[in-house]
C-alpha cells in the first residue's frame, strides 16, 4: 500500500467522523430544543400557580377577587384599593407579556399560549379591569406585538361569569 492511498483513506475516514459529529450535534440541538420548550411550559405553569398561590395569602384577596365580578366596576374601589389592584393587575398583564415573548421566540408551545391568550384577553375585558386597561395599555410597558395579538384574541365567557366565589356558587346550584 502506498502512501497515497493510506491519506485518502484518512481523509475519508475524518470526512465520515465530522458527519457523525453533525448528526450527533443535531440530535443534540433537537434534544436541548424540547427540553428548553418543556422547561418553559412547566415553567410559566408553576409562576401562575404561585401567583395564585400567593394571591390567595394576600390581605386583600377578597377584594382582588371582585376584580372577577361581572357586575363590579373600576369605581367601586377606594383609590388605595385600586392602587394595589392596579399592581396586581399590572403584574397579571406583564406575566402574559412575557410568555408572549417566550412564544414569539418559538420556546413557549402554541397550545399553551392560545389558552393564555384568551384568557389574558378575558381578563382585561373585565367590568373592573377594562377602566384600568384602557389607560394602563397607553404606558410604555407592554410590547407592541403583544398589544395587537391581545386585539386579535377571543374571550372566554367563562372567565366574565365572575369571581371565583361567585363561580363556585353557580357550579354548586
Amino acid at each position: 500500500m502506498n502512501w497515497d492511498a493510506v491519506g485518502s483513506l484518512a481523509e475519508l475516514l475524518g470526512a465520515a467522523g465530522v458527519i457523525v459529529s453533525l448528526l450527533y450535534l443535531s440530535y443534540q440541538i433537537r434534544t436541548n430544543t424540547k427540553t428548553i420548550k418543556a422547561e418553559s411550559s412547566n415553567n410559566t405553569l408553576l409562576g401562575w400557580s404561585d401567583f395564585n398561590f400567593e394571591l390567595s395569602k394576600h390581605p386583600n384577596s377578597v377584594e382582588i377577587d371582585r376584580l372577577w365580578r361581572s357586575d363590579s366596576s373600576w369605581d367601586d374601589f377606594s383609590h388605595e384599593q385600586q392602587v394595589i389592584l392596579g399592581f396586581v393587575c399590572r403584574g397579571i398583564v406583564e406575566r402574559f407579556d412575557a410568555e408572549f415573548a417566550l412564544y414569539e421566540a418559538g420556546i413557549l408551545k402554541q397550545e399553551v399560549w392560545e389558552k393564555h391568550r384568551v384568557y389574558c384577553n378575558s381578563f382585561v375585558c373585565l367590568p373592573a379591569v377594562a377602566t384600568w386597561w384602557e389607560s394602563e395599555k397607553e404606558q410604555p410597558l407592554c410590547s407592541d406585538s403583544f398589544l395587537r395579538e391581545l386585539d386579535g384574541a377571543s374571550k372566554h365567557n367563562a372567565l366574565t361569569a365572575g369571581s371565583l366565589s361567585e363561580r363556585k356558587m353557580t357550579l354548586n346550584t
